[in-house]
């Protein structure tokens, strides 16, 4: 049981205290590059874009030119457009199976196709 509270401990220690956000200065393709998350934001990282009704678009980095991070979504772009806030996820994608996807196939995002 002391496991279980210890693991429990270790992720709400890992939830973080405020939320950094950037903004969507280009969009040319799937290509969409954001400004403001330098020094925060690596290769791998992942990023939400917020469209004009609210809608979110998770977004992965994938390079950097000059001072704007290069992100490519994983869903369509639809509703979003430039200035659009661009919210950094501050934690690892994380997979947790359970019996319910026995028998099911999955996405690289964990979502039964």
């Amino acid at each position: 049981m002391t496991d279980f509270f210890d693991n429990l401990a270790a992720e709400i220690s890992n939830i973080p205290d405020c939320t950094l956000f950037g903004r969507l200065v280009a969009i040319q393709g799937l290509l969409v590059e954001c400004v403001g998350l330098q020094g925060l934001l690596g290769i791998g990282g992942r990023c939400q874009l917020v469209g004009h009704a609210g809608q979110t678009v998770l977004c992965e980095a994938v390079g950097f030119r000059e001072d704007r991070a290069l992100l490519m979504p994983f869903e369509p772009l639809e509703g979003v457009a430039l200035g659009a806030k661009v919210s950094l996820i501050d934690h690892e994608p994380v997979v947790r199976p359970t019996p319910q996807w026995l028998g099911r196939v999955i996405n690289a995002l964990g979502e039964p196709i």
